[in-house]
Formats: C-alpha cells, structure tokens, sequence
C-alpha cells in the first residue's frame, strides 16, 4: 500500500507531464504514477490527493465522486466564483483541520486518465478539494502558511510566484476540538477572528513586496491573474503604485514579531472559543 506523506511545507512545484509526443517509456511512466494516486485516494477515507503527497512530483490530481475516482492531469483553474470560509482536512495534515475560504464553483482545464483534453465545471465540495489540491501541485500546503513569517512567505513567492489570498487557520482537532462543533455564535466569532487574521497576515505580506520593484511587477502579475480568476479584466497599477509609496516610508515599521504577536493573540481566543464547550 502506497504511504501517504506527512508534509509540513512543499518546497517544489510539480513537474508537467508530457501529452503529446510521448515514448512508449514515458507513456508507461505516466500511466504507473496515476495508477499509484489512484490507488492510494482508494486506500484512503480522503476525498482528493496529489500526486506529491506520495512522494511522486508530477501534476496529478485524483478526486473520489461517490464511488469514482476521476483522475485530472495538468490541471489549470480557469475561472473561480462564490467563495466560502469553510473547515477541511488534508491527508497530508492527519489531526489537523483548517478553517480557510475557498471557491464554491470553478472552471478547469486538464487532460484525463487516458491523456485527452477536457474543459469542465467543478461545484461544491468538488471545487473546494480540487483548489485545494492544484495548490499542492503549485507548492503550498494551506496550513503551513500558519507557520511562516511574511518574510518567508515572500520568500515562497520568489520561488513559486504563488501567494494565496486566503491563508487558513489550524485547529489540531484531538487537543483544540473541532471547528464543525462550535456554535453558531462562536464560528461567528472564528470567522470574524480569520477575516482580522488574514488581513494583518496579507498586509505585511504585500508592504515587503511592495519594497522591491522586481517583486512588485511580479506581484502586479499574481494580482492581474487573481483578478482574471474571479471573473475580473481590469486592474487599477495607480493603487499599487500609491500602496508602494506609503509603504517604503513605513518599512522600518514592519517586522516578524508583530505578525508573531498578533497571530499569538488570535490563536489564544481561538482556543478560547474551542474550549467553550469542555467548561
């Protein structure tokens, strides 16, 4: 039985397979590395898995519909809509859930099992696990973005050209409890606690960019593309430019333990709330 990998942080991006041209070797390669990810979501009580979390580096993506497991290779996201802060798991994470906002409906582009083009819609859980999964393929783990400094999330975009809009917060389930059983009242308070989390997060992300011109034209890139997910065709350069102005003049002001102390505090109400229900 194939191991599914413990992954704390990925550090590559998979590798493209090859469709069109291919050997009788690389076919036959292609075809042993999706049997493996098929295999493993099988053995698994997961809905999706990629490819890297069985230690193999290729854009495979394997999701379970009902009693079918559908195999997605190469995938892109076209268009996302009606995105919803939600719990998950990740096969990778055991005993860990992430509260973190994702889309509800998608349009992807992928070649299947047997290498032929298709372009199709994703709704629901579908949508949510197949971002989920194409950001593993792109080199983020979801939880992992709790553990990193802005520093070293800008790091990560140097490498990856990645940078999430949304970045998750993590309940280790057997010693924090779940966040599928908290009140009404107290997942209301979660979710206004993400909503402060990610902005404080997103911003002292985006002032270190912003510092760098190279960065920055990279960044106006993720952001033109981000924009063309959702629907959107248009992208406002003076904005970015003023928010690069106003932030070389506070540069001094950002630095790692602010982000420290501010994710301190949000994590203690967090478990606050999580306790409520063991008092």
């Amino acid at each position: 039985m194939t191991e599914i990998l413990n992954l704390k942080n990925i550090t590559e991006i998979a590798e493209t397979i090859k469709t069109v041209g291919c050997t009788d070797e690389e076919k036959a390669e292609t075809v042993k590395d999706i049997a493996a990810v098929k295999e493993a979501l099988a053995n698994s009580n997961g809905l999706g898995l990629a490819a890297p979390q069985i230690g193999i580096n290729k854009q495979i993506i394997a999701i379970k519909f009902n009693d079918i497991i559908k195999m997605f290779i190469n995938p892109v996201i076209k268009l996302k809509k009606n995105g919803s802060v939600k719990p998950e798991t990740c096969l990778s994470l055991p005993g860990e859930e992430i509260l973190i906002g994702r889309p509800e409906e998608i349009t992807a582009v992928y070649y299947t099992e047997d290498l032929k083009y298709e372009d199709n819609k994703l709704l629901g859980p579908a949508a949510r696990v197949f971002e989920q999964l194409v950001q593993i393929l792109n080199g983020t783990i979801a939880g992992a973005y709790n553990l990193l400094t802005p520093e070293q999330i800008v790091e990560k975009f140097k490498t990856t050209g990645d940078l999430p809009i949304a970045y998750g917060l993590v309940s280790v389930v057997e010693r924090d409890g779940s966040f599928a059983d908290l009140s009404p009242e107290d997942l209301k308070d979660i979710l206004d606690m993400y909503v402060r989390y990610n902005k404080v997060v997103y911003e002292n992300v985006e002032t270190l960019i912003l510092q760098n011109e190279e960065l920055t034209k990279r960044y106006k890139q993720f952001l033109f593309t981000e924009k063309a997910l959702n629907g959107e065709v248009e992208i406002v350069n003076d904005e970015l430019d003023r928010k690069m102005a106003a932030s070389q003049k506070t540069a001094k002001r950002i630095a790692a333990d602010m982000v420290k102390s501010n994710s301190a505090a949000l994590n203690a109400n967090r478990k606050q709330f999580l306790n409520k229900k063991r008092k």
